[in-house]
């Protein structure tokens, strides 16, 4: 997964910049997150449309609920990478100021 935070030694940048810096990276963090819940949220619920409206066969189920969980599984993971970045990310303005 490429990462899309500003890459920059915090040495040498003013604190400012680096509380500025912190905030834009966490800013994106919880926006990338959002995405990722509202398109997860977005795909259960065409999911059951589908089961419910067609009567999908119950191994055609079995399918969307191993993908549902798989996707649920994938964020779950994200959301563990952010919390690790966002800690990353204050102890260096920790460590720094």
């Amino acid at each position: 997964m490429e990462s899309t935070f500003a890459h920059h030694p915090v040495q040498g940048i003013p604190k400012n910049s680096r509380k500025e810096l912190l905030r834009t990276n966490i800013r994106t963090l919880i926006e990338r997150t959002s995405l990722t819940r509202l398109e997860e949220r977005k795909t259960i619920e065409e999911n059951l449309k589908r089961i419910t409206s067609l009567e999908i066969m119950d191994p055609e189920i079995e399918i969307y609920e191993r993908e549902r969980m798989d996707r649920i599984e994938e964020a779950k993971e994200l959301l563990r990478e952010v919390e690790e970045t966002i800690d990353r990310e204050m102890q260096l303005l920790i460590d720094h100021e």
